[in-house]
């Protein structure tokens, strides 16, 4: 779940009103070492102002999102809510934080009923529930955490359901259709992202990426762009240009199939959108490699129109070298 690593598509706090010290930390985010460098500034300039500490307690929850175990997330929150509280002992009105707190009490919320609802099903057969709640119970999992223990249960689930629910049935008024692949893209996520299980994933990926039916990729397009996605990470991770290479070009091939199925429908086109980390990840490889080709694709698809929410100032300049370099 590492990709809605941020809450709120902005910041609770201003930017522009903290510390120096402390902007320069938030611009270069990284998990633990800027919740710690700004409890340091705050601790050594005995800075009590609501902005300075709202931004704190945003950054020590977003700790929780490093993990997301059900432990982080009781830990984290409990530490974010204790200055949050600090901050509504002053201003009890302060609607920023009164936003941040009851978004962590619902999180913590989810992991205490995920562990209820652990506890009372992880002994049923799955054979023994419904295709309803089985479903129901699957993407109730998929919102708690990354704990082991839900993400085999999850894994299973979905499993079930790909194998026993039919891909298409109508209602007689709608049809509903794509039902096999949306759960492949499920499985494989759980395999890949939650429990490791890569050897395993692989070929899902690439059933997930060759899949014959356009209509139901225009459905679940995004489906498209994570698997492309975690294999070019993989890529990246092993340093190697070859692979990367092909697999950018092959993103922006597959989005481009399905947009010219959109097309034919009468649609607008759809973009491609990737989330900051994995997007400047892709970014800092494409400069290193240094091919321009390479970087131009990337920027002209990956980061069309600049519909990347960037935070991290690194990314920022990367972008800027990036531009320098095409222009």
């Amino acid at each position: 779940m590492q990709t809605n690593i941020h809450p709120f598509e902005k910041y609770p706090f201003d930017v522009k009103k903290l510390p120096a010290d402390i902007r320069r930390e938030v611009e270069h985010f990284d998990f633990y070492t800027t919740s710690r460098a700004i409890e340091k500034s705050i601790v050594s300039d005995n800075l009590s102002d609501s902005n300075t500490l709202l931004c704190w307690a945003y950054f020590v929850w977003i700790d929780a999102m490093a993990m997301q175990t059900g432990a982080e997330i009781l830990s984290s929150g409990e530490s974010a809510l204790k200055i949050i509280a600090e901050i509504l002992g002053k201003e009890p009105g302060h609607k920023p934080s009164l936003k941040l707190q009851k978004f962590i009490n619902d999180e913590i919320k989810k992991v205490h009923k995920a562990n209820k609802w652990y506890d009372k099903f992880h002994n049923i057969p799955i054979e023994s529930l419904s295709l309803k709640e089985a479903e129901d119970f699957a993407f109730f999992l998929s919102d708690c955490t990354n704990e082991e223990k839900f993400k085999e249960k999850e894994y299973q689930l979905w499993l079930r359901l790909y194998n026993e629910k039919p891909d298409v049935y109508s209602t007689g008024v709608k049809e509903f259709y794509g039902f096999k692949f949306y759960y492949l893209c499920r499985i494989s996520n759980v395999l890949w992202r939650d429990l490791k299980r890569f050897e395993e994933a692989r070929p899902l990926l690439w059933q997930i990426i060759n899949w014959p039916s356009v209509k139901d990729a225009e459905l679940y397009s995004y489906n498209i762009s994570n698997a492309v996605q975690l294999l070019i990470l993989e890529a990246v991770d092993k340093r190697d240009e070859i692979e990367f290479a092909r697999l950018t070009e092959l993103m922006i091939s597959k989005f481009g199939e399905i947009n010219q199925y959109r097309a034919g429908l009468g649609k607008g086109e759809l973009t491609l959108v990737l989330r900051e980390i994995p997007a400047g990840k892709i970014l800092q490889f494409a400069l290193e490699i240094g091919d321009l080709k390479n970087i131009r694709l990337i920027m002209d698809h990956f980061f069309a129109g600049e519909v990347v929410l960037i935070r991290d100032g690194r990314i920022k300049e990367n972008m800027k070298k990036a531009k320098a370099l095409i222009s």
